[in-house]
């Protein structure tokens, strides 16, 4: 009984003693970032979820984290942006371990890891392009990248569609321009299979090849008379020719029956180009009515709207948005907006209100430019608080009326979708 007290007690031990030793590491244990010795000033667009203390990240390791967030002194005179048209508005500090080297030519970006969708700051080491020198960052200001890998795929899947869609209107353009042109292609090429069909037919009938070894043969006849041994060879090798262009008459006609069923497969499958072509220019069949039709427009905008705003959403909320409790509110709120319109009556009112709300901050705005116009100092109108605040009423009135227009060409596209 003594020795499996025992046995049970050390058994109770070892597994305390793990339990503490793993409390101990996730606590206590941090990846080492580095004495901190190093400055860096990075300008971002957006820093979303990026906070003091976020780490710094160089090819993956930790080597520093953000000390310090500001708002940078007239961006918006500065006129600094990013790839995606947006100003530079922050300056973030880092301080880094003072052994890494930074390069101008090195990336810095901002990258989400992590089930829960974590942020944290990177900065990729990149070959310099070619005619750029790279140059080691002192105290240089650096500018970042405002997206991730997430955000740019979704960024070039959207520049795609919008290059696919002029592409193909391109085409459309290009073919109606030069209708009268193909159709006047594709008869020409019917006539010229035709025509050839005639002249096989015509020496088919007149019996050609049975003519020339008929002439042949009297040659050879004419050249018996000749005593010259040389001649009567070659007029025997004539002969031979002959002959043999007789045996194979009749291969020649099966091959002129095969010429003309190739024509007249050619001309029925360039008359069936020309109805296909027909029928989708009156919108006929499953492409002509998808080119043709309408709606074709509002469906294109639908889907690309639909891609805005989920690039939108994750620019602004991160992968998890919809786990986001500022987006389901907002998120709600539209939705309440958008199911209170039931009929073209209550759109129609909807949208006028909208209209009298963007006309009342125009004019407000309006009131401000023309006092600044016949004011001395500008500056400190356009820095006044009364204007920023009636511009970003603007904004947001703006904002919110294209979001229920995109979300009510939405419902629209999926309830004909529906039917």
């Amino acid at each position: 009984m003594k020795a499996e007290q025992l046995k049970s007690i050390l058994i109770g031990f070892f597994i305390i003693a793990s339990c503490s030793l793993i409390i101990w590491m996730l606590l206590f244990l941090h990846p080492s970032l580095g004495d901190g010795k190093q400055v860096l000033r990075v300008r971002f667009s957006d820093v979303n979820q990026i906070n003091i203390g976020t780490r710094v990240n160089f090819a993956g390791k930790p080597i520093g984290q953000v000390t310090e967030i500001t708002t940078v002194k007239n961006a918006r005179q500065i006129g600094k942006v990013d790839e995606l048209d947006q100003i530079y508005i922050y300056q973030l500090t880092f301080h880094i371990d003072s052994k890494v080297k930074i390069y101008t030519t090195d990336e810095i970006t901002i990258q989400t890891s992590g089930l829960l969708g974590e942020k944290s700051i990177a900065i990729i080491p990149e070959i310099p392009k070619p005619g750029e020198t790279p140059a080691l960052v002192t105290d240089q200001i650096l500018y970042a990248k405002s997206y991730g890998q997430i955000e740019s795929i979704l960024f070039q899947i959207e520049q795609l569609g919008i290059k696919l869609g002029k592409t193909v209107d391109e085409m459309l353009d290009i073919l109606e321009e030069n209708r009268d042109n193909i159709d006047g292609a594709i008869a020409g090429i019917r006539n010229t299979f035709q025509n050839a069909g005639d002249i096989f037919a015509e020496a088919k009938q007149e019996q050609i090849v049975a003519q020339t070894s008929h002439v042949l043969d009297n040659m050879t006849q004419i050249t018996d008379g000749i005593s010259q041994e040389n001649v009567t060879t070659i007029v025997n090798n004539m002969a031979t020719v002959s002959q043999t262009l007789g045996n194979a008459s009749e291969d020649i006609q099966d091959t002129i029956r095969n010429a003309r069923s190739m024509t007249r497969e050619g001309q029925e499958t360039f008359a069936n180009l020309s109805d296909i072509t027909d029928n989708i220019k009156q919108g006929k069949g499953s492409i002509g009515k998808l080119l043709e039709s309408d709606d074709f427009y509002l469906r294109v905008i639908s889907i690309m709207s639909k891609i805005d705003t989920l690039m939108n959403d994750v620019n602004h909320y991160g992968v998890l948005f919809n786990l986001n409790k500022e987006w389901q509110r907002t998120r709600t709120k539209r939705f309440e907006e958008l199911k209170s319109i039931q009929n073209p009556k209550e759109f129609k009112a909807y949208l006028n209100q909208e209209v009298d709300s963007i006309t009342v901050a125009l004019a407000r705005i309006s009131v401000l430019l023309d006092k600044a116009k016949t004011s001395q100092d500008k500056e400190s109108i356009f820095r006044s608080e009364m204007f920023q605040k009636d511009f970003r009423y603007l904004l947001d009135v703006v904002d919110d009326f294209e979001d229920i227009l995109k979300m009510y060409n939405q419902n629209l596209q999926d309830a004909k979708n529906c039917q």
